[in-house]
């Protein structure tokens, strides 16, 4: 193990029978760095540790309770390798706000994924050929009060909410049409109606044809087109969605979601499982006594932009006993918990007027993006989107990102812990390429997306995926210290048994690091354990084959 290069406190040797212990013979270091013990004794090796108490003595206290690990610090958001449209905007609120970039980004691309949702689908290659998804994102960001999500979405919404805006003076509009519209159509309900009854043959074919023409031309209502819900419950937000199928929730009140009735015991699993049709862009059916309660929604597109408290968050995880990660709603979120900016946001008045040129042409493009149709078929509710395809070169880069994903999710590997996440990373990235590719482009939607994009989406995905790691392990351990206590379980449960000892050579298969390829990690790992003194290696001068042993605490050992 070339890792381990380090002197040790070495046991000192006793004869039988001896009334005091002798010093430690000769101790040299062999070739890979490790310490070695002379062997001038006839006793097995777990017999000649188990003999050595003086040198038990020597001890000192295990430090791992005290370790932390930096791995918990989130990374520097890789705000460079974005398309320089949306950079250049996110740095400009950065400098109004000075709210978190990790923040920042979730609100600029919840409110591009919101408006480009209901134009176009993420294409990916399988081996059945091209599957065509949602471009969707959902987004949670853990932040306590104060972070300024709400000043930091009200840069981005502004032309969301001014759409609307026109969308309801066209909704007022057309519903005085429909309504006269309407009045005609009840009143020649009723004229017709009168014929039957005084006809004396109701039955005709004539009277059921004009019955039939009738109401194939009965007007439609006009549809409300409310794109934004701010801080709804899920129920009222399912109830939304009967309206227009293509919503937004943009929400510094994540609580309304995670802490609805919805999320009680009762309705947990439901809850959980129509987020998930509801990222997948499926319809949802609630069915309740009370038929004003139903809800019965055809496809769907919805974007998710919530802030949560991590209190309200750690309550979620401990109300829904790991649900919402194993269901896999958690698995369908790019999830954060940027560092606050919290007592650095200092302004200076005396100081120019901030520019804004990247944020108006932000809003400019957002703006003309929502002036184009959706179209859907409102018989069925199904979506008529454009497939967005990639180029060769950048389904060679997806098909790349997808298999070293795979390979990491493995027992053992990177991701086995995150293996809910990172199976839907790589759908994940497409969607997210998608959505820079729409607002980058302005030659039209039917072009292909490029190898700068998705080499982007893959620099965002793997800050999302390390974002990820920092989460799962109990939500508070890091990987490394996770690692650390598997390792030194296993360890213990061996020397439960071989008393206090045991040869890495028969360690390492009992663990998940058994393969090849963790040989680096599990000697990490090792090394680690040493540092916080719950282990020490070394190996024994005679012995032509160096076995490396590991040798527990004996303060560890209860």
């Amino acid at each position: 193990m070339n890792s381990l290069n380090r002197n040790h406190i070495l046991p000192q040797q006793t004869t039988q029978g001896s009334q005091a212990p002798q010093q430690p013979v000769i101790i040299s270091k062999n070739d890979k760095g490790n310490s070695e013990i002379a062997n001038n004794t006839e006793q097995t090796m777990p017999q000649f540790w188990k003999d050595d108490w003086d040198w038990n003595k020597n001890w000192e206290i295990p430090l791992l309770d005290t370790y932390r690990d930096g791995e918990a610090t989130p990374e520097p958001f890789p705000l460079e390798v974005l398309p320089i449209d949306i950079q250049g905007a996110i740095e400009e609120v950065e400098k109004i706000t000075k709210a978190p970039i990790p923040l920042i980004f979730a609100s600029c691309m919840s409110v591009i994924s919101a408006t480009v949702q209901g134009l176009v689908n993420a294409t990916y290659p399988t081996l059945n050929g091209n599957k065509s998804v949602p471009c969707s994102l959902f987004f949670l960001t853990l932040a306590d009060s104060g972070e300024r999500k709400t000043s930091v979405d009200s840069h981005f919404k502004k032309p969301l909410i001014y759409w609307e805006k026109e969308k309801v003076k066209e909704y007022e509009t057309a519903m005085k049409s429909f309504k006269g519209a309407k009045k005609a159509w009840d009143t020649r309900t009723k004229i017709l109606e009168n014929q039957m009854q005084k006809s004396s043959n109701p039955n005709s074919s004539q009277i059921t044809s004009d019955f039939t023409t009738h109401y194939q031309n009965e007007p439609a209502k006009p549809i409300k087109k409310k794109l934004i819900i701010m801080d709804a419950t899920t129920e009222a937000f399912m109830k939304e969605l009967q309206s227009y199928p293509v919503k937004a929730q943009l929400s510094s009140e994540g609580g309304t979601i995670l802490g609805s009735n919805a999320m009680g015991v009762e309705n947990i699993m439901k809850t959980l499982g129509q987020y998930n049709e509801l990222w997948d862009g499926n319809g949802i059916q609630r069915d309740r006594i009370a038929e004003e309660a139903n809800v019965s929604v055809g496809e769907v597109r919805v974007t998710l932009g919530v802030a949560v408290q991590p209190s309200v968050f750690d309550q979620f995880m401990i109300n829904t006993k790991k649900l919402g990660k194993d269901s896999g709603f958690l698995a369908r979120f790019l999830l954060s918990r940027p560092i606050s900016t919290k007592g650095t946001r200092f302004i200076d008045i005396s100081r120019q007027k901030i520019e804004t040129p990247y944020l108006k042409n932000y809003n400019e493009r957002i703006s003309q993006l929502l002036n184009l149709d959706i179209r859907f078929n409102n018989d069925d509710k199904i979506f008529q989107c454009i497939d967005i395809l990639m180029s060769r070169e950048a389904e060679t880069l997806w098909e790349d990102f997808y298999n070293r994903i795979e390979e990491q999710q493995d027992e053992g590997g990177n991701y086995d812990h995150i293996s809910g996440f990172a199976s839907k990373s790589s759908e994940h990235l497409v969607r997210l390429a998608t959505c820079l590719h729409i607002f980058c482009d302005k030659t039209g939607q039917n072009s292909l997306i490029e190898k700068d994009i998705i080499e982007s989406a893959i620099e965002i995905m793997y800050w999302y995926i390390r974002e990820q790691k920092r989460f799962d392990n109990k939500s508070t351990e890091s990987e490394l210290l996770s690692d650390l206590k598997y390792l030194l379980e296993k360890i213990k449960d061996h020397c439960d048994k071989n008393e206090l000892i045991i040869a890495n050579s028969k360690l390492r298969p009992k663990t998940k690091y058994g393969r090849a390829q963790f040989k680096g990690k599990y000697e990490r790992i090792l090394d680690t354990l040493e540092k916080l003194k719950c282990i020490r290696l070394f190996s024994r001068c005679e012995d032509k084959n160096k076995t490396l042993y590991i040798a527990l605490n004996p303060k560890l050992e209860n």
